[in-house]
């Protein structure tokens, strides 16, 4: 059994670098290594011409400037029976490919396996109420998707555990299962939601697993300073969300409303800190889009 990369990157060959200088370290290396750059600059593909010459097999393709179009062109290109995606800015522990082969080939019904980040603090109990309370995104919690539409992610475990939704930074599927279960194009412009959205649709049929002992710091430096592009992709997309799989229904979209109600609370408190006025305005623009 063997495994290929994709890496969906823009501009950020710096990072890029240091992810494959730490795939090259890797006690189990995959096939391939794809990257697919949603630009055309000199920088990036020469760091990929790089670490070909120094014993990687690295797959380069430029690609329009969608992630979820990036994503599908990678799971066309892969000839692994694994397919998984990492974004440009982790850093992984030595054995962290290894780890995820052992899981597929000790257990057939699995069809995805997520690692673990390392860095990801566990929010104050005040705060994780809050999240609670109001059915608001969490990446501290049970791998499940919320009444509201939203998802919590899995803290982590000392075993592994089935969860219903992946992180984007760090998932994989059997390939098989993939390319029939490809990322939804309504996402092309607006990316927020795609990971956990998909990985929510296999997960209906199929089993996936956060295991502990595969690694990795998550930068996250994609997600600073665009606040309030993000709060219009994720009003835009949640409501595609809830619509997609029934959420705005019957009473169940008065969790919704109730849920909203928390976010637009938060976002108002941004405001009044002064950081980012835009952040409401953009957020219901996005929940109104047709």
């Amino acid at each position: 059994m063997n495994i290929s990369v994709v890496i969906c990157t823009l501009n950020n060959w710096q990072m890029l670098d240091k992810l494959l200088g730490c795939i090259s370290m890797q006690n189990l290396l995959p096939i391939e290594i794809i990257i697919v750059h949603g630009d055309n600059n000199p920088e990036t593909k020469s760091i990929s011409t790089k670490w070909n010459k120094n014993g990687l097999n690295i797959v380069y393709q430029s690609a329009p400037r969608s992630l979820v179009i990036q994503r599908n062109i990678g799971i066309d290109i892969a000839s692994g029976e694994i397919i998984c995606f990492l974004d440009d800015d982790v850093v992984l522990e030595q054995d962290y490919f290894r780890s995820i082969l052992e899981v597929y080939k000790s257990d057939s019904e699995v069809d995805g396996v997520q690692g673990t980040i390392t860095n990801n603090k566990k929010p104050s109990f005040i705060k994780n109420a809050y999240y609670e309370l109001f059915l608001l995104v969490n990446t501290y919690g049970n791998g499940k998707l919320k009444k509201s539409g939203l998802p919590s992610f899995h803290s982590p475990t000392s075993k592994p555990v089935e969860v219903m939704v992946f992180n984007g930074c760090m998932m994989s599927f059997r390939a098989n299962i993939l390319r029939n279960n490809k990322f939804d194009l309504f996402y092309e412009k607006n990316w927020w939601g795609d990971d956990f959205e998909t990985s929510l649709k296999i997960a209906k049929t199929h089993k996936l697993l956060q295991i502990p002992n595969a690694r990795l710091f998550h930068y996250g430096n994609a997600s600073f300073g665009r606040s309030a592009k993000l709060a219009y992709m994720q009003g835009r997309n949640l409501k595609y969300i809830r619509k997609k799989h029934g959420f705005d229904k019957g009473l169940n979209k008065l969790l919704c409303m109730w849920s909203d109600t928390g976010q637009l609370l938060l976002y108002f408190i941004l405001f009044f800190k002064g950081e980012g006025a835009d952040y409401v305005m953009n957020w219901i623009k996005g929940l109104r889009t047709k």
